[in-house]
């Protein structure tokens, strides 16, 4: 899920001491998150989920918030622009990946 390379990139950004809100309109994954339901069965969600747990660990206050599929339109975007991000770091500008050649 796009929440682990979010937090991936702050915390490779040292923005852990930072408080984290996570939003998604997905009422299942934020109930699972919050500890109110139990987590789906599945090898790949329950990786996915140990996986989320394992980062949102590292800083100070993190939050998961269940929103409406209306407004998740700014949690999309929120999270594409984090995602580029951190490929940027990863990776480096398009320019920097021809000069590897």
């Amino acid at each position: 899920m796009k929440q682990s390379h979010a937090f991936s990139y702050l915390i490779e950004a040292n923005l852990t001491y930072e408080k984290v809100e996570v939003r998604n309109d997905n009422s299942q994954v934020m109930l699972e998150l919050n500890g109110e339901r139990k987590v789906d069965g599945r090898e790949d969600h329950f990786r996915w989920y140990s996986e989320a747990m394992r980062l949102s660990s590292s800083f100070v206050e993190p939050k998961f918030v269940r929103i409406s599929r209306e407004d998740n339109c700014e949690a999309d975007r929120l999270s594409r622009e984090a995602y580029a991000r951190f490929l940027l770091h990863k990776i480096g500008t398009p320019r920097d990946l021809l000069d590897q050649r």
